[in-house]
């Protein structure tokens, strides 16, 4: 019986842990606020970008995105009545949330790379995550 629980639970763990095991030779990073599609870049080996998101006003949060000295700023209208303030670095051989005002911090413990694909998923409502290129990776004919 505990044999039968064990292979349960270590088989939801393999399911539920796959899903995030992306291919990052054919991926991209996105970036969300809540559900929000921030934006979305290729994650290829001359990748060097920086983002600091932060609110603006209650109704708009500011992205500003630095690759490689291209400095671009978007605003997101959004309802959030907490500031918010994230700053995000992003090359090849390590994606991490270098600030976070969140009250736990814990988002910035969590790396990801090549090999370790895991969303980094902050409590201010920010996630990084891999995601496949190709729309039908990983659907089995």
């Amino acid at each position: 019986m505990i044999a039968l629980v064990l292979l349960i639970g270590i088989s939801v763990f393999i399911l539920y842990f796959n899903k995030f095991n992306v291919d990052t030779k054919n991926a991209k990073i996105e970036i969300y606020y809540r559900s929000e599609l921030i934006d979305s870049v290729d994650f290829e080996e001359k990748i060097d970008i920086d983002y600091t998101i932060e609110t603006s006003d209650n109704n708009s949060l500011m992205v500003i995105k630095n690759n490689n000295g291209d400095i671009t700023t978007k605003y997101i209208t959004i309802t959030q009545s907490k500031y918010i303030k994230n700053e995000i670095s992003i090359d090849y051989e390590k994606i991490e949330m270098t600030y976070a005002n969140c009250d736990n911090q814990l988002c910035m413990h969590m790396k990801m790379n090549r090999s370790y694909t895991l969303p980094i998923v902050c409590t201010n409502g920010i996630t990084i995550m891999f995601v496949p290129n190709d729309e039908l990776e990983g659907i089995v004919p």
